[in-house]
């Protein structure tokens, strides 16, 4: 090993430490407050929301803010954690793309008879 690994350079800042990227420090005390104060503003706004719609429209009971909490942990637990990234259509976007490209890479005869196989099939 060499001594330029534990040496701390001249400005006193951590060679380690690379300021906003992944691995720095800054990144952590920047993100794990701002996944808090998400948890937070989704939390009271499905408690408002709750509490202005559900008791007028089904009678039902009004929640306060750690059963808000809790409702939305459910529902991510029961309804995965994917959050959007994929836009509304998840992961049959990847489904249309393959049968696309199957679809392109068969003749004009293969085609009619899938076609007339599926006919038949569905007919049954």
């Amino acid at each position: 090993m060499s001594s330029e690994s534990t040496e701390v350079k001249a400005d006193g800042k951590d060679p380690e430490d690379c300021g906003g990227c992944r691995g720095g420090r800054r990144f952590k005390f920047f993100i794990i407050p701002m996944i808090m104060l998400a948890v937070v503003g989704k939390s009271a706004l499905f408690m408002v929301l709750w509490n202005v719609l559900i008791p007028q429209i089904f009678h039902g009971p009004e929640i306060k803010f750690l059963q808000a909490v809790g409702l939305l942990i459910l529902a991510k637990l029961l309804f995965g954690f994917h959050g959007g990234r994929h836009g509304w259509r998840g992961k049959f976007g990847r489904h249309h793309a393959m049968r696309k490209r199957f679809w392109a890479r068969m003749s004009d005869q293969e085609r009619g008879e899938l076609r007339e196989h599926l006919r038949k099939r569905w007919k049954e």
